[in-house]
């Protein structure tokens, strides 16, 4: 999900449960046991039992992800228990895939089965930046010979962007705010995306939105937005309760108004490339006023997430 950018990638350590541990350790003895070269179908059968229990583990918690928000709130300690045993789980689900794609490289469904074949891009597209990039290259042969799907790597392509900081290709990630309510990420000449969509497969952005829970709509922009423009987005919350702060107004050094957060804290703001070394200034009444100087160069969307405090 795309929450997951400002997740901590946590490791196998002593605090992984018994039960866990024993479940890893299984899995790794039964690698351990597989030819490298994987010819043999008893082989493949144990590598396809890995990997589609590695789907399920995949999915057990995100399946739960939006019920948990609707019922808890995001910053409740049910939800943030959630994220540490899903960030858990995706660590382990890293290393077994890893050591699979790495020993015989990307098995496809024929080879195994479309469940097993479908964990090798969730766990990735689940894992760290790092892991990420590793694997990126490794799944575009994969699509060019038929083993991965293109849809799928389009996917991968666009949250590689957006953990870098760079505007996504194809819209398919979304965030998440404080309250719950979802976001798209900003899309690099997003007049045409829809072209690049239907080339590898995807349905329309006004279809994809529909297919999320929420009040979400989308109308397809006549020009590229984000042009020559640096992109600034974030939450805004208070200091003393960690709740949202709607309605802040987002200033420029100058005085000229950018845009305001809405009712969930949320803003989202562009000022122009050769201004991005400037200050970015939140100002509400009762509210002391905070600036934000940016100082990272490379990014194309900067996100930050103010915090303010009361007069």
């Amino acid at each position: 999900m795309p929450f997951e950018k400002n997740q901590i990638y946590l490791y196998i350590d002593c605090k992984i449960g018994k039960s866990l541990m024993r479940h890893i350790i299984i899995i790794v003895f039964l690698l351990a046991s597989i030819s490298t070269f994987c010819q043999t179908k008893h082989e493949l059968d144990s590598l396809t039992h890995v990997l589609e229990q590695i789907s399920v583990d995949d999915q057990k918690y995100r399946l739960i992800w939006d019920s948990t928000i609707h019922q808890f709130g995001m910053n409740s300690p049910e939800f943030i228990d959630l994220i540490k045993k899903m960030n858990l789980q995706d660590s382990v689900n890293m290393l077994l895939v890893g050591n699979i794609l790495d020993r015989f490289g990307w098995l496809s469904k024929e080879e195994t089965s479309e469940d097993a074949n479908d964990a090798l891009f969730l766990v990735i597209q689940h894992a760290s930046l790092q892991s990420q990039l590793k694997y990126l290259g490794l799944m575009k042969q994969a699509v060019s010979d038929k083993k991965a799907k293109t849809t799928d790597y389009a996917l991968l392509i666009d949250r590689t962007k957006m953990y870098q900081g760079e505007f996504q290709v194809y819209g398919s990630q979304l965030n998440y705010d404080t309250k719950g309510n979802l976001h798209i990420f900003p899309i690099v000449d997003e007049a045409n995306v829809n072209k690049r969509r239907k080339l590898v497969g995807l349905p329309s952005m006004q279809e994809y939105v529909k297919l999320f829970n929420q009040t979400l709509s989308y109308t397809l922009p006549i020009s590229d937005q984000y042009k020559n423009k640096i992109v600034i987005r974030g939450s805004i919350t208070d200091k003393n309760d960690n709740q949202p702060v709607p309605n802040v107004s987002v200033f420029s050094i100058n005085n000229q108004l950018l845009g305001m957060a809405d009712s969930s804290g949320f803003f989202q703001v562009l000022i122009a490339e050769k201004n991005r070394n400037q200050k970015i200034i939140f100002k509400k009444k009762y509210y002391e006023l905070s600036e934000f100087k940016l100082t990272d160069f490379r990014k194309k969307v900067i996100e930050i997430n103010p915090v303010l405090t009361k007069k």
